[in-house]
């Protein structure tokens, strides 16, 4: 895989080369500093799925699509810590490899879309159905439901805990203007990257002058930086929350830990793994194996907001035993062996090969690294061949318990 960036006015270029695929990837992102109200991207992404200027109807973009080999648009709004990010785009099929070039009309087909938004007020009621349609589904899936919820508590800002969802109600009041207000203030008040990933070396002239051709967005627009620095608390905060139709109860451990930079934050993705990626961890031979004390346990380590999340599901009477042997069981990392970093490291590294088993991931971490300071995988593999036991052990110090949450069932209230 090879990265270059051309860099123009208001926009950069990005473009990744790769022969391992027989598609082209073209993606459009739209960064600007997350507002509380940015739910009002995610219906406009609703609006514009709907219907534009130039198709009447989905069947009418459906049957372009077609003549086009299938090309398939897409767009979606997500969150990086502080950015929040409008993307959208195209795959298509590599014009090499079917012998005609389309290559013009598939990288002008998602900007035409983009371009041509139809504010009409007939479609409102669609997109609010959607969105509520959504947001019920969402808090319907308990698993989505705790950790928006844990971390919501865990936050100690309140545009941290802004979401891309709304409740209904909120949904209800979003008119027509607000959303033709929100198209011109992303397209125009947005850093802007453009990525094209795929077998393109022999097609990177013409993929320029197209982009250069049709895209008519422009911004300088500077962005800050995107982590979330959450305080730590005195004494952890202990929340118990019952929701019907919870059966199994939903325990999530939340851990401040350290402001690392990239290289230095490896040593806690190994100390992640260790602890809870993972049949061989030791919160999955503690807790579940030893103990017998729950159904499923798992942890994660956030960068983006300096945090390790532990999520168990289990019996409400095992809530208070299991609290107690995760916190004996993260002391007990200060003495790791040989063999578990030995584990660990080998797990790390295979998942930055994997890294290049699709044209999304490939896409995903060059972004991660233009974008947000990532390491390149030689970076990445250097760093993890070096880290020692003691660094690993170290992160043990740097971790402080922030926020115990527990979904239950109406019956334990």
């Amino acid at each position: 895989m090879e990265s270059k960036i051309i860099k123009r006015d208001g926009y950069n270029i990005h473009l990744i080369n790769t022969n391992k695929f027989k598609k082209i990837m073209l993606r459009v992102i739209l960064r600007r500093p997350r507002k509380e109200n940015d739910y009002l991207i995610s219906a406009l992404v609703d609006l514009m799925s709907l219907r534009t200027k130039l198709f009447k109807s989905k069947r009418e973009r459906y049957i372009y699509e077609e003549d086009l080999y299938n090309i398939m648009f897409s767009a979606y709004v997500t969150r990086y810590g502080m950015d929040t990010e409008l993307v959208f785009g195209s795959s298509f099929i590599d014009p090499d490899i079917v012998g005609e070039d389309f290559l013009e009309d598939a990288i002008k087909y998602p900007f035409d879309l983009i371009h041509n938004p139809l504010f009409d007020e007939s479609l409102l009621d669609d997109v609010k159905t959607g969105m509520i349609k959504r947001y019920n589904r969402l808090m319907e899936d308990y698993d989505y439901y705790v950790d928006v919820k844990a971390y919501d508590y865990f936050y100690d800002k309140d545009i941290y805990k802004s979401h891309l969802t709304c409740e209904p109600e909120i949904t209800k009041t979003i008119t027509m203007k607000q959303l033709e207000d929100t198209y011109h203030d992303v397209f125009n008040n947005s850093s802007i990257d453009i990525y094209v990933t795929g077998n393109i070396a022999n097609k990177e002239e013409k993929i320029i002058e197209y982009l250069d051709k049709y895209n008519t967005f422009k911004s300088n627009c500077t962005l800050s930086d995107y982590r979330m620095y959450v305080g730590t608390r005195d004494k952890e905060q202990r929340i118990e929350e019952p929701k019907k139709g919870v059966s199994q109860t939903l325990l999530y451990m939340i851990y401040n830990i350290k402001d690392y930079d990239r290289t230095e934050s490896m040593k806690a993705v190994l100390f992640n793994k260790m602890l809870g990626v993972g049949m061989n961890s030791k919160l999955f031979a503690n807790v579940r194996e030893l103990h017998k004390l729950c159904y499923a346990i798992d942890s994660s380590y956030i960068h983006i907001n300096n945090s390790i999340c532990i999520y168990v599901g289990l019996d409400y009477e095992n809530v208070d035993k299991a609290i107690n042997i995760i916190k004996d069981t993260i002391n007990s990392m200060r003495d790791i062996t040989d063999e578990e970093l030995s584990i660990a490291t080998s797990k790390a590294l295979i998942g930055v090969k994997l890294s290049e088993d699709s044209l999304t991931s490939m896409f995903r971490k060059q972004c991660d690294i233009d974008l947000h300071d990532g390491l390149t995988d030689e970076q990445n593999i250097n760093r993890l061949k070096t880290i020692t036991k003691e660094e690993v052990q170290s992160v043990v110090d740097d971790i402080k318990l922030n926020t115990v949450y527990i979904l239950k069932g109406e019956e334990h209230e």
